[in-house]
């Protein structure tokens, strides 16, 4: 009798024991992150910033897949109506307004956006609440190279998303600074902006080189055109600094901004809210952008208030002096008529053509409203 009350006690303490234990342990959790530093060098540096994370966070584990630019958007439009998307995601600060207002993305109340420059914190808003953490800011800049006198422009054509950020600070340039600027956008396709537009067929056009972004890149590299809009990564490269750009020119240009967002479907919003606000941190964006020119430059106000004028500063100058383009979510479909309408603009025989391309631009944005 006396064993087997022994015997009791040793299994009801051993199961005390063992409960304690499994309560003690903290669960482990997994957070879904989908996100377009998908080139080798950029996944590399952003692993290991997940890596530095989940050291510091062992219960969470976060979990990447990689996007591109030319289908992520359709992607993450599919998944979010499927009921598949992952818990936190990287958009660019133009669109994710299309997912804020279709309800897929909820507000991050842990957003300050006193932290950041006045343009991209009041982007972040809908609604009077911020439904997107700054990541890292990003301007495309003009760069010259080439003797005085000779002038070959590089025109963003065939890229989407790309002509709007090359090419619409030219049209700002040349005499209509409000176009794309303001809702509606199609009060900004006007008189002005037709003029503007004339404008730059006729100064820029006829010896300028039309391709899309990375073929305009490497023959700015190569010396085969002398002026472009461009982005940081110019910069990078074996060569980068033997590159003789003579002049570079600071002038009003895209503001424009990665930020995370959560998604609605997100279960665990604690973990995934460490992350993002981890990730999205002044020290951990300013590490990022360092090793990643192409990601641009930290986003937040106390690091700029510092950050090395020596430091690609073209890039630095022209963020300093630029301008964010409204976020909407009818601003998608809006861009794509934009851009055609200056591509066709620029490839127009008279002022009356560019005028019938305007007009045409104007009835197609009115009949999307």
């Amino acid at each position: 009798m006396i064993s087997f009350v022994r015997y009791a006690v040793v299994v009801v303490l051993y199961g005390f024991l063992t409960s304690c234990t499994t309560h003690d342990q903290p669960e482990q959790r997994s957070i879904t992150f989908w996100h377009f530093w998908s080139e080798p060098q950029q996944r590399q540096v952003l692993d290991s910033l997940l890596e530095e994370f989940e050291r510091l966070h062992p219960t969470i584990d976060v979990v990447p897949s990689e996007l591109a630019w030319s289908d992520g958007m359709s992607k993450l439009q599919l998944a979010f109506n499927s009921g598949t998307a992952p818990d936190v995601v990287h958009t660019g600060l133009d669109w994710f307004a299309v997912f804020a207002e279709g309800g897929a993305i909820q507000a991050l109340s842990f957003v300050d956006t006193a932290a950041y420059p006045t343009y991209i914190g009041a982007a972040v808003m809908m609604n009077g609440l911020a439904y997107a953490a700054p990541w890292t800011m990003n301007v495309r800049a003009h760069v010259r190279r080439g003797a005085a006198g000779d002038t070959t422009w590089g025109l963003c054509i065939g890229d989407p998303h790309n002509v709007l950020k090359r090419t619409l600070p030219l049209v700002w340039k040349f005499g209509a600074p409000d176009v794309y600027r303001r809702e509606p956008i199609v009060e900004t396709l006007d008189e002005r902006c037709v003029q503007s537009l004339d404008s730059l067929r006729r100064t820029l056009a006829p010896r300028a080189v039309f391709d899309q972004s990375r073929s305009l890149d490497d023959a700015l590299r190569k010396g085969a055109l002398t002026d472009v809009y461009t982005g940081a990564w110019i910069y990078t490269g074996q060569d980068a600094r033997e590159r003789a750009f003579q002049e570079e020119q600071p002038s009003r240009s895209i503001l424009n901004a990665d930020v995370l967002c959560m998604s609605s479907r997100c279960t665990d919003t604690l973990s995934a809210s460490v992350f993002v606000r981890w990730i999205t941190s002044d020290s951990v964006s300013k590490a990022f952008t360092n090793q990643i020119p192409d990601a641009g430059m930290p986003v937040h106000t106390s690091v700029l208030s510092a950050y090395p004028v020596d430091e690609r500063p073209i890039f630095y100058r022209t963020a300093m002096m630029s301008v964010t383009v409204p976020t909407s979510p009818r601003l998608l479909e809006t861009e794509r008529i934009v851009e055609e309408m200056i591509e066709r603009a620029l490839r127009a025989s008279s002022l009356a053509e560019v005028r019938y391309v305007v007009e045409q631009a104007r009835s197609a944005v009115l009949q999307r409203r």
